[in-house]
C-alpha cells in the first residue's frame, strides 16, 4: 500500500518537472541566441543588420498590438 502511494506522488510530480524543464529550455535558448547575435554585432555587419530587422519587426508587432487593443476594448 505504501509503494502505491509513493508511485502516485511521483506520477503527479514528473509532468510538472518536465514542463518546468521545457519552458526553462525555451527561455535559455532565446537568451543564448540573442546574446550570441549581440556579441557578434560588435564585430560584424550581418549581426547589426539582423538586430535592425528584429527591432523593426518588434516595432511593427507593438503597433499592431496597440491597434488591436484599441479596436477590441475601446468600442
Amino acid at each position: 500500500m505504501v509503494r502505491k502511494a509513493f508511485l502516485t506522488h511521483w506520477r503527479d510530480t514528473v509532468p510538472l518537472i518536465c514542463l518546468i524543464g521545457i519552458f526553462g529550455g525555451y527561455f535559455l535558448f532565446v537568451v543564448s541566441v540573442s546574446t550570441f547575435v549581440m556579441e557578434h554585432a560588435r564585430r560584424h555587419k550581418w549581426a547589426r543588420v539582423i538586430l535592425g530587422i528584429i527591432g523593426f519587426i518588434c516595432m511593427v508587432l507593438r503597433i499592431c498590438g496597440v491597434y488591436l487593443f484599441i479596436e477590441v476594448f475601446c468600442r
